[in-house]
């Protein structure tokens, strides 16, 4: 009993601070972490399938764009999400990091622009595997996952603050430098069908590089 309370406690009090502290300095990066959390209930619940939000080049010929969004925010097994969010919420400093030029509002500006760009680079991806390559496997294969959007602010806080870690599931600190090329091994053998949509994270490296 006494070593749970403890545990609890050593949770609960986040780098001597409450975790409701963390939450009001992290507003937006708590608000995307519940959206993707209720998302993903809700799609267990419901027995919903991912090819229903996912993005897939078929599904895009189609018409389908609202699935830019939907797939960005929808996960395919719990382990996804945890990783995801665990990441995201370390990355959530920039929200704190006003004095260099980020903050809150340029973390949902941002966000914005990594979700959109995210789901339209790996549909150009997909064409030139498909139209190039004579690929059709990846027709009809659907992203789904935050990953794209986590490496992208990975490379721009590698960018803004190099002397930064990435903390995931509260017992493992990576540099950030490395964490995009670590964070993609893992992903990929979570998910290795939509490898293209993780690998799509790198690209913002030239959005990071703009950001200086």
């Amino acid at each position: 009993m006494r070593t749970f309370s403890f545990a609890f406690k050593k949770g609960f009090w986040e780098m001597g601070k409450p975790l409701f502290y963390e939450i009001l300095e992290k507003p937006a990066t708590s608000c995307i972490i519940g959206i993707c959390s209720m998302i993903w209930f809700y799609i267990q619940k419901k027995n919903i399938g991912y090819s229903h939000v996912g993005l897939s080049y078929e599904t895009a010929v189609e018409g389908h764009h609202w699935r830019i969004i939907t797939s960005a925010f929808s996960h395919i097994s719990v382990i996804h999400l945890v990783f995801n969010m665990s990441a995201l919420w370390s990355l959530g400093v920039v929200e704190q990091l006003g004095h260099l030029g980020l903050g809150v509002e340029y973390y949902l500006q941002y966000t914005l622009v990594l979700v959109v760009l995210s789901g339209v680079l790996v549909l150009a991806m997909y064409h030139l595997l498909i139209q190039r390559f004579k690929l059709e496997y990846f027709r009809r294969v659907t992203a789904v996952g935050y990953s794209c959007v986590v490496f992208g602010w990975m490379t721009i806080l590698s960018v803004k603050q190099p002397s930064s870690k990435l903390d995931l599931f509260g017992f493992l600190s990576l540099p950030i430098s490395f964490a995009p090329f670590e964070s993609l091994i893992f992903t990929s053998i979570i998910v290795p069908q939509i490898l293209p949509y993780h690998l799509c994270g790198f690209w913002h490296q030239t959005v990071a590089e703009h950001c200086r």
